[in-house]
């Protein structure tokens, strides 16, 4: 009895174990996907924000640096990886589609989708700054 009790523990404790691993693994990967959606969207209020200040601007060296931003944009929106199994489309202009992703672990993806917020937030804010200048 007992030369079969012990393997099925054993075997129940690993399998519990790695459950917990799953569900924290789903759990990074939700919130990785939820961080991309918000990056997206201000992605995308961005590159509103820029085309109309571009169609008020009439300074030269303003429109330059708006058109600089929205390279910054575009550059960032191709950069921008996908979040494994949660896959989806975006309805706007030039309708991109991201990368997937490669091999890379749960805390891995959320390390990079809070990276790439980060990118756009950066963008934002010199959005904000030629707005202050104007």
């Amino acid at each position: 009895m007992k030369t079969i009790f012990y393997p099925v523990m054993l075997i129940l404790v690993f399998s519990l174990s790695a459950c917990r691993d799953d569900q924290q693994n789903t759990e990074k990967l939700a919130k990785a996907n939820q961080v991309h959606l918000q990056a997206i969207a201000l992605g995308q209020d961005l590159e509103k924000e820029l085309r109309l200040l571009k169609e008020k601007e009439a300074d030269s060296a303003a429109i330059q640096k708006i058109d600089s931003l929205t390279g910054l944009i575009a550059l960032w929106q191709d950069s921008i990886l996908e979040v494994g199994g949660f896959e989806h489309n975006h309805p706007h202009a030039n309708e991109h589609q991201h990368k997937p992703a490669p091999k890379m672990t749960a805390q891995s993806m959320l390390d990079y989708q809070i990276t790439a917020k980060e990118a756009i937030e950066a963008i934002g804010k010199q959005i904000e700054d030629l707005k202050s200048k104007n």
